[in-house]
């Protein structure tokens, strides 16, 4: 009670007189005392922890969106992916364009094939392309899922063959078809 130190067979304490075989309940600031370092050390994890996983998401939503076009389709995309690469596609099926935005390792690319009259249309192209029948963006199309665990929805927009190719599937939810 007094702080004393007092032999373990003693039943009283010889300064303050403190009775020792009755329990003392300990005051808050014996707990604080006791757990404190225990505690802060739980805080700084706890918002650690939160920081690692909510900063992102914040970055990625406070990024905003970007219009992009693609051989006159337009397309919703995050704001933090930059243009790298741009070109024409040449298939047997039809010519296209193509354009590809990149931040760090993930990307997006958007193909836009135009079928040859006469020899193909949209819908034989996805159909060429195959995959597993879904439905994204407004219209049902094909999803592809790669080797590399890339992925790709492909579908019909005005007998175009769109595909949007991505680097990790949570990229479909970021990106809106115009």
């Amino acid at each position: 009670n007094c702080g004393n130190t007092t032999a373990d067979n003693e039943n009283f304490c010889e300064n303050c007189g403190t009775n020792l075989n009755t329990p003392q309940q300990a005051t808050n600031n014996d707990y604080l005392e006791k757990y404190r370092l225990p505690i802060i050390i739980s805080i700084i994890a706890a918002i650690a922890i939160l920081s690692f996983v909510t900063v992102p998401m914040i970055m990625d939503y406070s990024a905003g969106s970007q219009i992009v076009n693609v051989d006159g389709y337009d397309f919703k995309i995050p704001a933090n992916f930059n243009e790298s690469a741009s070109g024409k596609i040449v298939k047997s099926d039809g010519p296209g364009s193509s354009k590809r935005w990149v931040n760090g390792d993930e990307y997006i690319e958007i193909w836009v094939l135009t079928p040859q009259p006469g020899k193909s249309d949209a819908d034989f192209i996805l159909n060429s392309v195959g995959g597993s029948k879904q439905n994204k963006y407004g219209h049902t199309g094909f999803h592809n899922i790669f080797e590399n665990r890339d992925e790709a929805f492909s579908f019909n927009q005005n007998n175009k063959a769109i595909s949007i190719f991505v680097s990790d599937s949570k990229l479909f939810d970021k990106i809106e078809v115009i």
